[in-house]
């Protein structure tokens, strides 16, 4: 099953094809990470480098065309790629393992890889809290650490990868996205980047922690399961811009779209004044976030003079994919011209000191180290449960 299904994770937006012309604007290798959901409902996590190379001509001839091999240019590049798969989220580990295979593999000229030179990765375990995994990979030693076994919600994502939804929202968009799921609906991400996607899922599903996510789980959506997006299920799935536009089909008005390239939430009105959590563990958690997110409000765009061309107009929720119906965006780049009112309840005053004697406020403190940041998240949102279970 697995074997079967990693490729479309892999090329979630379908096998590409491009010219010599086209692999020379971007000719770097890409890492990928995706999860996958077996039948007996066990994730098991992935990690891919992606690269182009040429085709050779026969396989140009018999796949692609005589027209294109008798072409002045006929080189023909397509996607490969290395695919590790765990049952453990080491994403790190398996990240570092696959740049090395992707060096074995231009400096051995072949593919697939011998057996003996990815036997390390086969063998290897996982180390213990606090100690760090090794292994010898082609002559490079890969030595990747294990975090501590109470550091709860545990994750083997290093503290850069787990911030990136920090980088991406900001407090009042990470606190809606996290309250949508607390309250299973259907949530639906949206990136560029597959990596991001991939991390940004995993750090939601940390933190709902002590809550588990049962439903639906899909970081990286292929193009061929878009239709997915019609489910009647809670579900939280990420897909990129392609993926979503090649459908057939509208987004329904119940799937929360989250833009995470462009800090946008657009969700229905209805559900959206619904959001409630207890005000004082919201406003300490409001707090402790505004340090590390990114800063509030719109992504500018360029003012529409009288006279201008209404296609250099802003993006309306259409444009973004949103079905008809009564949809906002929240401090992001919003549908409209005007700035969603805050939720009311955001209007309360966030200043003042948080109990630990550091003044509240984004900034507040100094720059953390992403090591210190993650800390303090976790220890955000657990606080937040338990402050909750006390009012």
């Amino acid at each position: 099953m697995l074997a079967t299904s990693s490729p479309e994770f892999c090329f979630p937006d379908g096998i590409q094809l491009v010219t010599l012309a086209e692999h020379q604007l971007d000719p770097m290798p890409i890492t990928n990470s995706f999860v996958l959901t077996t039948a007996d409902r066990t994730r098991v996590y992935g990690v891919c480098i992606t690269w182009m190379d040429a085709l050779s001509s026969e396989v140009v001839r018999r796949f692609v065309g005589e027209a294109v091999e008798r072409a002045p240019s006929s080189e023909v590049y397509a996607q490969q790629a290395v695919c590790l798969i765990s049952r453990v989220p080491a994403f790190e580990l398996l990240a570092q393992c696959c740049r090395q295979l992707y060096r074995l593999h231009i400096t051995h000229q072949t593919m697939p890889l011998r057996r003996e030179l990815v036997l390390p990765v086969l063998s290897a375990r996982v180390a213990r809290p606090l100690e760090s995994t090794r292994l010898t990979l082609g002559g490079s030693l890969i030595d990747v650490p294990s975090p501590g076994s109470l550091e709860f919600p545990l994750s083997l994502a290093t503290p850069t990868d787990w911030l990136l939804i920090a980088k991406c929202l900001d407090q009042h968009n990470l606190i809606a996205v996290w309250s949508l799921l607390l309250a299973e609906q259907k949530v639906l991400l949206l990136s560029a980047h597959t990596h991001v996607l991939t991390m940004v899922c995993e750090t939601l599903v940390a933190l709902l922690f002590p809550f588990r996510w049962e439903h639906v789980y899909v970081p990286v959506l292929p193009s061929r399961l878009a239709g997915f997006l019609q489910a009647p299920v809670p579900f939280m799935v990420g897909a990129t811009p392609d993926v979503v536009t090649a459908g057939s089909d509208e987004i329904p008005s119940d799937v929360v779209q989250v833009h995470l390239d462009n800090n946008t939430v657009l969700l229905d009105q209805a559900l959206y004044s619904k959001l409630r959590l207890p005000s004082k563990a919201r406003r300490k958690l409001m707090r402790k976030l505004a340090r590390v997110c990114r800063p509030p409000g719109p992504v500018h765009e360029p003012s529409i003079a009288e006279g201008d061309d209404l296609e250099d107009a802003p993006a309306t929720a259409a444009d973004l994919g949103a079905s008809s119906g009564s949809v906002v965006g929240v401090h992001g780049r919003l549908v409209s011209a005007f700035q969603l009112p805050p939720h009311p309840d955001e209007e309360e005053d966030l200043g003042g000191y948080d109990s630990d004697g550091t003044e509240a406020g984004e900034g507040a403190g100094g720059e953390l180290s992403p090591l210190l940041a993650v800390r303090m998240v976790k220890g955000a949102f657990l606080r937040f449960f338990y402050l909750a279970a006390r009012e």
